[in-house]
């Protein structure tokens, strides 16, 4: 009795699930992208977008057939991350009208969708703002001579131009609280709620607790570029370290928010401290072990170079010949890493005195692996040639600076060399000269 009852009970809850799951259709045209062969549907994580989906088009048309409805969220249609566009899915069914074609005067538009007119009126505010801003800056750029010429002019203009600024960031203020007020419930008045700020907010207050926590929020752009508005205004004063903790403090535990958090801060600070960027990502993975985007940042940012006493990460890389080299295929040897390139004329100079050590240890158990930083086939092997290069490995992905090896090893300026003992650990780095043929006598005594 026990078996049937437990029977009975799991072939209700598999109906009920079927009659649960609601499916959806979007569909529409796509003018401007015929060439191509698919439509892709994406989803948005914070400035993440993710393909869930792909359909063939037929002159332009396409169809998602989704066998569940897609939470409430901004989402994306497009055939690659250049050409695409942005709606919002209110969960009923959309039809779709883009247009890719330069001179389109409206990109996208969605058939009788309350959420995605709002969207075109949320556009329309900040489109507005960013127009009489950019009016402003170049205003104050164009006179940017005054500040040393005529000061007190200067000043005069500044403060004309800061009031300009205010009375544009009411009116915006304005607009974004009637469009929230005038549509509770909706997507967009969550969103517009967002950067209609009040006057009583500060960096403690700055992101309110259903920010924190309501994964809607995750569904586009928005809480990146509030994280960047934040930091910006409350913490370039503070720091990084104490601005990013102050950010991050504000969760009571790790969610999907919290992750957007942790991405908007690499993005935003990367090409200004990819050190601070790298931390920042070890932190992230940490907190989030099992996250693809975690993962991601974690292979393309660059690492930082080996210290002495630990050991070095694979190199597996093909030489000019086509064959694949391992860095660790010379374990139980005493390894010269030598990062150079045919171009660079300090490694060129440095040659000579790597070919007088290798001439001079290779009996004793010392070799070379070279990494070249050329991404010319020819050049590299020619000055392998010139300079009488003459040990086996000599690997490239003739990616130039983006040599997949140099930014394992953080590598930013060639020559860059590291010294390795025969279990691959550093024991030097950037010897020259007299000074590595001083520490392989030393290494390499009997």
């Amino acid at each position: 009795m026990k078996l049937v009852t437990h029977l009975v009970i799991t072939i209700f809850l598999c109906m009920t699930s079927v009659l649960m799951a609601k499916p959806q259709v979007i569909k529409g045209t796509m003018k401007g992208v015929e060439v191509y062969s698919h439509i892709f549907l994406y989803e948005l994580f914070g400035p993440e977008s993710v393909k869930i989906d792909s359909c063939k088009q037929v002159a332009g048309a396409f169809i998602f057939n989704l066998k569940n409805t897609l939470p409430r969220g901004m989402y994306r249609v497009g055939v690659n991350d250049k050409t695409f566009f942005d709606f919002i899915n209110d969960q009923s069914n959309l039809v779709l009208t883009c247009d890719a074609t330069a001179d389109a005067k409206t990109k996208i538009s969605v058939s009788n969708s309350l959420e995605n007119s709002l969207f075109v009126k949320y556009q329309q505010f900040n489109n507005s703002f960013n127009e009489e801003f950019n009016k402003l800056n170049t205003e104050a750029q164009n006179n940017a001579g005054l500040r040393a010429s005529n000061p007190d002019q200067y000043n005069v203009l500044i403060q004309g131009l800061q009031k300009r600024l205010d009375s544009l960031n009411v009116v915006l203020k304005t607009n974004l609280k009637s469009l929230s007020a005038n549509n509770k419930g909706t997507f967009m008045a969550k969103v517009s709620e967002m950067f209609a700020t009040h006057d009583t907010v500060s960096a403690m207050n700055f992101f309110s607790k259903q920010e924190l926590q309501d994964p809607e929020y995750t569904r586009g752009d928005m809480l990146t570029s509030k994280v960047y508005m934040c930091m910006q205004r409350y913490y370039s004063n503070m720091g990084l370290d104490a601005g990013v903790a102050n950010l991050m403090n504000r969760f009571e535990k790790p969610n999907p928010n919290k992750e957007v958090f942790y991405i908007s801060v690499i993005r935003g600070i990367y090409n200004q401290n990819v050190e601070f960027a790298r931390k920042i990502t070890e932190q992230y993975a940490r907190e989030f072990p099992t996250s693809k985007h975690a993962a991601y940042y974690m292979s393309v940012i660059p690492k930082s170079p080996p210290k002495v006493g630990e050991l070095v990460p694979e190199i597996k890389l093909k030489d000019f010949m086509g064959r694949e080299v391992s860095l660790s295929s010379l374990r139980g040897k005493v390894v010269l890493l030598d990062f150079w390139a045919s171009w660079c004329g300090p490694c060129r100079k440095e040659n000579p005195n790597v070919v007088r050590a290798y001439a001079k240890y290779k009996e004793k158990g010392f070799t070379v692996f070279s990494v070249s930083l050329d991404d010319n086939r020819e050049r590299w092997v020619a000055a392998i040639q010139q300079d009488q290069l003459l040990w086996e490995s000599h690997v490239s992905d003739l990616k130039g600076w983006n040599s997949s090896a140099a930014k394992l090893y953080g590598v930013k300026s060639i020559p860059a060399t590291f010294l390795l003992d025969k279990d691959g650990k550093v024991v030097a780095t950037n010897l020259r000269g007299a000074e590595l043929e001083q520490k392989l006598e030393e290494l390499l005594a009997p």
